[in-house]
């Protein structure tokens, strides 16, 4: 995601920023590129301005951990990385629907949920308290949202054709903006979108998915309104949290509330 505000983080951690060194540290030595040879590829591909000059010292420093690069450079690596994965997002897209869709227990045709969506998404802070009971102790957890301001959010959902599934592109902006403005355009939020897929879930809710090179985000959206088209969730994301953090093993709890609303029938492209 983009560094001004990674799904409500203000920037990368060191172990997601190890994670996207490493995986530069794989494709460098899978098809042997030269730093140079790897500064034109990520510029190529996601149209991030390196010097030319500078651009082999930038990416060899990265390589060999010698500095800390910027966060806006760790994203442009990212989504180089992401976009050599071999992904196929439309076929993903279509198996998911065909294992998860249950046709009885659906009202909404995924196709018309397809367009362009601003919202935002609040962060969720889970809490442990550790009751005593006889014969025992039980964990449980309390979550509520965090003080801090909303991030502004825009998902563009396009159909597939023969497919009961829908192809995601998903941006966040700048936390400090509040609700996005009505003029709010991907141009002005996260550099590199995440990709992912949707499709049905209950009677009027749906699932989608999204990915970056470090993170997958799993999002539970119901419909609260039709007009204008309105979904509230929950989502969390796989990633956030490091291996030994006890908020890793609660695997249904969310990280963030999520609201979103249809602004145009047709998605941005």
């Amino acid at each position: 995601m983009d560094t001004a505000i990674r799904m409500g983080r203000p920037k990368y951690t060191d172990e997601q920023y190890q994670r996207v060194r490493a995986g530069l540290l794989d494709y460098q030595k899978r098809y042997g590129a030269t730093a140079q040879a790897l500064a034109d590829e990520i510029a190529s591909a996601t149209g991030y301005q390196l010097t030319l000059d500078g651009a082999r010292k930038r990416v060899d420093r990265f390589l060999k951990n010698s500095h800390r690069a910027t966060d806006d450079f760790v994203a442009a690596v990212e989504t180089f990385l992401l976009g050599v994965l071999p992904i196929d997002f439309e076929e993903a897209a279509k198996a998911l629907a065909l294992f998860t869709l249950l046709t009885h227990r659906t009202e909404v045709e995924p196709r018309k949920l397809s367009g362009l969506f601003h919202g935002r998404m609040r962060g969720l802070l889970t809490s442990q308290d550790t009751p005593e009971l006889k014969g025992g102790e039980y964990r449980s957890w309390h979550t509520c949202a965090s003080s801090l301001p909303a991030t502004p959010l825009i998902v563009t959902m396009q159909p597939i054709v023969k497919s009961q599934a829908l192809l995601v592109e998903a941006a966040t902006g700048q936390s400090d903006w509040g609700a996005p403005p009505p003029d709010m355009t991907p141009d002005k939020a996260q550099r590199f979108p995440d990709r992912g897929v949707a499709m049905n879930f209950g009677l009027r809710g749906l699932v989608m998915i999204t990915r970056t090179f470090t993170e997958v985000q799993y999002f539970h959206l119901d419909i609260v309104e039709e007009r204008p088209l309105t979904l509230h969730g929950y989502a969390r994301a796989d990633g956030l949290y490091p291996p030994d953090s006890p908020r890793a093993h609660i695997p249904f709890n969310p990280d963030y509330e999520v609201e979103l609303v249809r602004i145009s029938r047709v998605p941005v492209n």
